[in-house]
Protein backbone atom coordinates (compact mmCIF):
# COMPACT_ATOMS: atom_id res chain seq x y z
CA UNK A 1 0.00 0.00 0.00
CA UNK A 2 2.89 2.45 0.49
CA UNK A 3 3.98 2.15 -3.12
CA UNK A 4 0.51 3.14 -4.09
CA UNK A 5 0.38 5.76 -1.68
CA UNK A 6 3.46 7.31 -3.05
CA UNK A 7 2.63 6.65 -6.94
CA UNK A 8 -0.20 8.57 -6.14
CA UNK A 9 1.41 11.42 -4.08
CA UNK A 10 4.04 11.82 -7.32
CA UNK A 11 0.98 12.01 -9.80
CA UNK A 12 -0.68 15.02 -7.64
CA UNK A 13 2.73 16.64 -7.46
CA UNK A 14 3.12 15.92 -11.58
CA UNK A 15 -0.68 17.37 -12.06
CA UNK A 16 0.04 20.58 -10.16
CA UNK A 17 3.70 21.32 -11.60
CA UNK A 18 2.58 20.67 -15.57
CA UNK A 19 -0.39 22.61 -14.55
CA UNK A 20 1.92 25.63 -13.30
CA UNK A 21 4.66 25.72 -16.39
CA UNK A 22 2.04 25.54 -18.81
CA UNK A 23 0.08 28.29 -17.79
CA UNK A 24 3.30 30.45 -18.95
CA UNK A 25 2.41 29.49 -22.56
CA UNK A 26 -1.35 29.74 -22.59
CA UNK A 27 -3.68 32.35 -23.00
CA UNK A 28 -6.43 33.55 -20.52
CA UNK A 29 -9.66 31.00 -21.44
CA UNK A 30 -6.83 28.21 -21.83
CA UNK A 31 -5.49 28.72 -18.37
CA UNK A 32 -8.79 28.98 -17.08
CA UNK A 33 -9.21 24.95 -18.88
CA UNK A 34 -5.96 24.30 -17.58
CA UNK A 35 -6.86 25.22 -13.83
CA UNK A 36 -10.12 23.74 -14.05
CA UNK A 37 -8.69 20.69 -15.25
CA UNK A 38 -5.77 20.21 -12.81
CA UNK A 39 -8.10 20.97 -9.96
CA UNK A 40 -10.46 18.55 -10.65
CA UNK A 41 -7.69 15.56 -11.49
CA UNK A 42 -6.19 16.58 -7.92
CA UNK A 43 -9.76 16.30 -6.04
CA UNK A 44 -9.65 12.84 -8.14
CA UNK A 45 -6.48 12.02 -7.05
CA UNK A 46 -7.07 13.01 -3.63
CA UNK A 47 -10.46 10.95 -3.43
CA UNK A 48 -8.61 7.88 -4.55
CA UNK A 49 -5.87 8.67 -1.83
CA UNK A 50 -8.23 8.36 0.65
CA UNK A 51 -9.83 5.25 -0.10
CA UNK A 52 -6.75 3.63 -0.41
CA UNK A 53 -6.29 4.91 2.91
CA UNK A 54 -9.34 4.15 4.29
CA UNK A 55 -8.64 0.25 3.45
CA UNK A 56 -4.91 0.40 3.84
CA UNK A 57 -5.80 -2.25 6.85
CA UNK A 58 -7.66 -4.58 4.49
CA UNK A 59 -10.77 -4.68 6.42
CA UNK A 60 -13.85 -2.86 5.45
CA UNK A 61 -16.79 -1.22 8.36
CA UNK A 62 -19.24 -3.91 7.36
CA UNK A 63 -19.26 -7.87 7.64
CA UNK A 64 -18.92 -9.75 4.90
CA UNK A 65 -21.68 -12.64 4.04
Amino acid sequence: MQLIKKIIIVLIILVIIAAVVSLFFLNEAQRMIVGMGAGLGVINLLGLLYFVQKNADGRSDQPRH
